[in-house]
């Protein structure tokens, strides 16, 4: 790249730091020089290539949705994440009594065909 089209460059991301872009961008490194460890982290997480899905759910979110987390405690937070996980086993649990019962109620209507035709055959004449 030429000086010039690296000057031009420069001056065209100048334009494009209009005055609220660069307000948004002193919060934002306010923002993050308040943050703890823990928020650093999930920040540095969200540029990388390999949470596509973090930054999928920051753009798409529900704004309750980020009201709602934002207003739970710690521990109101790791009961979350256990709700969520017992609510991934009742579901699992409800599949399985599902199939369960279908199972069951194949080898009854299995068995009863199976005891319709072998009755016959076991009747003794006399």
């Amino acid at each position: 790249m030429s000086e010039d089209q690296e000057d031009d460059l420069v001056q065209w991301r100048l334009k494009m730091l209009t005055t609220q872009r660069f307000a948004n961008l002193l919060e934002v490194a306010d923002l993050i020089g308040d943050m703890s460890a823990d928020g650093v982290e999930v920040i540095r997480k969200i540029g990388d290539a390999d949470h596509k899905d973090l930054r999928k759910f920051l753009r798409e979110g529900r704004p309750e949705t980020f009201e709602f987390l934002a207003g739970l405690r710690k521990d109101e937070l790791d009961e979350l994440g256990n709700a969520i996980e017992n609510a991934r086993a009742f579901r699992r649990a409800g599949k399985l009594v599902r199939w369960g019962i279908v199972t069951l109620f194949g080898t009854f209507v299995g068995v009863s065909w199976l005891w319709d035709k072998l009755v016959p055959w076991l009747k003794i004449s006399k």
